[in-house]
């Protein structure tokens, strides 16, 4: 009789999806090991390349924690710009979630640290800075009661969830543009394809909207924003009016990939194949291969890093000198499109797949002697044609 996973297998495989960097650490730590301790035996090749291999992988780790601290440091509003495929949206998403973890952590501590300072603003009639307060409080609040199931300080107009808690980000809607209800301090705007976010909302006058808000967030809105730009009509050239830097970026890279992990699948994925088409395998070891085989291909996808270099230039001429620097991400980032998200913007999705109509796209069998007989006369009709240039030539 097969084996058969059980749910502690199922809910183990499906934790460490959620574990990129983790997963990268573990795979190529027990590499490099191997590698040292067998590096006496090949002339300490072996251990210099494990080495290496170790020195690469965590310049590649510090590099992502270190790569937002300084990103927003003279703008209050980026935009991504950049060919389909180089990566905008990845790039904008994780770059707004890295920002909004820390700008949860200012919120924080300037709340905790304000809030000492309350009675000595009350015994100084100090007013201003009480209702500052306030709007301090209201928002930390905001975000504290909800922390377990959103993401503080993140409002995206693509739903977002967070690997490893699965939070999801706040929705970032045209409404939040015309300013129809507050919002809370210390807020990270991401705003995908700004060319067609909005444009169904032409009621709220969004041109409008997007100027006013941006004027707003500037001088009394704690706020920073990331947009990311295909398209050159619609809403983009609003939010191209309002933003401060254009970020550039490049392609993406894949490194330290797990190539023989990817070979091994690909074996025993030929395998199973094999002998399921051959009828060699019960129903019950056929799933318990095939569910091996599915957890396999999707741990590959969480091992390694994308290098996305960038070029950073203010949007106005000659303001400010561009900055060139990589992007280092996980394999699959911290944050990614909500799969039910996915689904509902494709409307047809619950509907049923109809293959009337599709038959035209369909090769039909075709006489093999007629298209034969076709091309053994091609040869004679060539050489007349040839006969008839030549002739036309020595004329």
């Amino acid at each position: 009789m097969a084996e058969v996973h059980n749910d502690e297998w199922f809910a183990r495989q499906e934790a460490r999806l959620e574990e990129p960097f983790r997963n990268t650490k573990r795979y190529y730590c027990k590499k490099a090991l191997l590698e040292i301790i067998l590096g006496p035996f090949t002339l300490f090749i072996l251990s210099v390349i494990g080495i290496i291999r170790l020195i690469k992988m965590w310049r590649y780790i510090d590099s992502f924690y270190d790569q937002t601290k300084d990103y927003m440091f003279k703008g209050r509003m980026i935009k991504n710009v950049g060919p389909p495929g180089c990566g905008k949206t990845f790039t904008g998403a994780n770059i707004a979630y890295s920002l909004a973890l820390k700008r949860w952590e200012d919120l924080k501590t300037d709340y905790f640290t304000a809030r000492t300072m309350v009675k000595e603003w009350v015994k100084n009639f100090d007013y201003e800075k009480l209702i500052a307060f306030e709007a301090l409080k209201e928002s930390y609040e905001f975000f504290a009661e909800r922390e377990d199931r959103f993401i503080p300080c993140l409002l995206t107009t693509i739903p977002l969830r967070e690997y490893k808690t699965g939070r999801m980000s706040y929705r970032l809607t045209p409404a939040v543009y015309a300013m129809a209800q507050r919002i809370p301090e210390y807020v990270v705007l991401f705003n995908d394809e700004t060319g067609a976010s909005f444009n169904c909302h032409d009621s709220l006058h969004i041109a409008d909207d997007v100027q006013d808000f941006m004027r707003f967030i500037r001088q009394m809105l704690d706020a920073v924003g990331i947009n990311t730009e295909q398209g050159d009509d619609g809403d983009a050239k609003t939010f191209r009016k309002s933003t401060d830097y254009n970020n550039y970026l490049g392609g993406q890279e894949w490194l330290m990939r797990p190539l023989r992990l990817e070979k091994r699948f690909e074996k025993k994925k030929s395998k199973y194949f094999k002998r399921l088409s051959a009828g060699k395998l019960s129903e019950a070891k056929a799933l318990y291969i095939g569910q091996t085989l599915y957890y396999m291909k999707e741990y590959i996808k969480t091992i390694g890093f994308r290098r996305i270099p960038h070029e950073l230039r203010s949007a106005g001429a000659g303001m400010f000198a561009s900055v060139k620097e990589d992007y280092i991400f996980p394999a699959i980032g911290c944050v990614q499109y909500d799969d039910r998200a996915f689904r509902e913007a494709y409307k047809c999705k619950d509907q049923k797949i109809e293959l009337e109509g599709w038959t035209g796209l369909l090769i039909e069998d075709c006489d093999l002697h007629a298209y034969d007989d076709m091309t053994r006369k091609q040869p004679k009709e060539k050489s007349n044609d040839e006969g008839k240039g030549n002739a036309v030539a020595q004329d």
